[in-house]
């Protein structure tokens, strides 16, 4: 079973290459991600899919970057900075805590908190 960064890992991967598939593949049929103002935009891997795939498709600037990770166990807090997202309803850069949730390979909670 992989341990939570590399599960975390892979999923940055995927966003920074803007392959919603293989985005979604990393969480669990009942992740939940939350967007900048911590509200729920997607529930399931369907769902994650069907959102990062819009997001990927309209932003084709976008960039992410990884400034700090702290990882406890299951959980991974990464400090992100992403930049080019054009996504209604979202500032077109943000400076953000991720927090992950890794349960049995998958990540099981996305969320974000806006600095």
């Amino acid at each position: 079973m992989p341990d939570a960064e590399v599960v975390v890992q892979a999923h940055v991967e995927a966003y920074k290459g803007r392959d919603a598939e293989r985005f979604a593949d990393c969480y669990a049929d009942d992740a939940r991600a939350l967007g900048p103002d911590g509200s729920v935009v997607a529930v399931g891997r369907a769902a994650v899919r069907q959102f990062y795939s819009k997001l990927f498709e309209q932003s084709p600037e976008l960039h992410m970057r990884i400034a700090a990770r702290i990882v406890v166990g299951d959980f991974v807090i990464d400090e992100e900075h992403a930049s080019g997202l054009v996504f209604e309803g979202m500032p077109s850069q943000l400076h953000a805590a991720g927090v992950y949730r890794v349960v049995e390979g998958k990540s099981r909670k996305l969320g974000t908190t806006v600095a």
